[in-house]
């Protein structure tokens, strides 16, 4: 996963939060519609349009040169990443918070957390990244 790919999943799912709140994605359980909202363009436009943190999160996915296609990729990544860390943190918000503020600031812990498919899909969308080819933090990353 190239430094940028790393930070452009982690800023959306700091995002997460505004995308939770919206009500464009009907469902009863707030982590799938968060997971459907990511996976959905035109319910996440409506969001971003809507909420200054979203917008950020959209700007750093949008900064990293991929296609639509794949930036699409990167937001079911989050959706799915996210459901990974709720799971490990037992659905305890203040956790999932605190985890992904230190994501934030080391990027390269969350690898920690990820799963083997996790690790693979960041590998696979790094190489799409207009540099081209793995950096230095794919090497722990490879599935």
């Amino acid at each position: 996963m190239n430094r940028a790919l790393s930070l452009a999943l982690l800023v959306s799912l700091s995002g997460v939060p505004c995308f939770a709140q919206t009500a464009a994605v009907p469902s009863t359980d707030p982590l799938s519609q968060t997971q459907e909202l990511l996976k959905n363009p035109k319910a996440r436009e409506a969001v971003i349009q809507g909420d200054p943190n979203a917008e950020k999160a959209d700007h750093y996915v949008k900064g990293l040169g991929l296609s639509q296609q794949n930036q699409d990729s990167v937001y079911g990544l989050s959706g799915d990443i996210l459901k990974t860390l709720v799971d490990q943190s037992g659905g305890d918000s203040a956790q999932l918070e605190r985890k992904v503020q230190e994501y934030l600031r080391n990027p390269s812990a969350i690898e920690k957390d990820l799963t083997p498919e996790q690790k693979k899909r960041i590998h696979d969308l790094s190489v799409q990244t207009p540099q081209g080819r793995p950096t230095q933090l794919d090497s722990g990353l490879k599935p």
